[in-house]
């Protein structure tokens, strides 16, 4: 399935600058790719989704619209230049979260994020998000179930607190200067002034 998961990629945010192999020779083949687009580096992992996520079933009556999901990552550039390396790692790290504690990640989960805080120490968490106005990346159904592509967004910890109080989607009502660009990193608080 590998190029269809390109095709779908690449369809939307145009050619791959840099390829990674992420499975440590495991199943099921994983890989990330970054995609360079004017001043914003794109990553998105390809393969996560052959396999579903454990335990979503215990929670929704609909598992087949959480079982599967790629993470993508959107940044300007000189952000993700100053810790790339430990930055690319995290997201790969984060491909294997589910099955190794047996979990699963979907819209509104948070997750910490020390990488993220070695940027900009404002940010210490990750929220997964499915934004509106982000790229709608077409993967092909797996096993007939939708894959659901989670935006990456670097969140401070008064917004990471605001979410677990309050829950996600009242934080999404709180997105500063509208919600055109919020799955961009680009340094600045997108949710609650710091």
């Amino acid at each position: 399935m590998q190029p269809q998961y390109l095709d779908a990629i690449t369809s939307v945010l145009g050619p791959v600058s840099k390829y990674y192999g992420i499975d440590g020779g495991h199943w099921p083949p994983k890989a990330m790719v970054t995609i360079e687009k004017g001043n914003v580096t794109y990553v998105v992992t390809l393969g996560v989704s052959l396999l579903p996520q454990p335990k979503v079933e215990q929670y929704t009556e609909t598992p087949e619209r959480l079982r599967r999901f790629e993470l993508a990552f959107a940044c300007e550039s000189h952000w993700l230049a100053k810790n790339e390396n430990q930055l690319l790692a995290y997201i790969s790290g984060q491909t294997s979260l589910p099955w190794s504690y047996l979990t699963f990640l979907a819209q509104g989960h948070t997750i910490p994020c020390q990488e993220i805080s070695q940027v900009n120490n404002l940010f210490t968490s990750i929220l997964l998000a499915k934004p509106e106005n982000a790229p709608a990346i077409p993967f092909p159904l797996v096993a007939g179930d939708p894959v659901n592509v989670l935006w990456m967004i670097p969140i401070t910890s008064r917004e990471q607190q605001f979410a677990e109080s309050n829950g996600s989607e009242q934080l999404f009502s709180k997105s500063k200067g509208g919600r055109a660009n919020e799955w961009i990193f680009n340094g600045e608080p997108k949710f609650l002034a710091d």
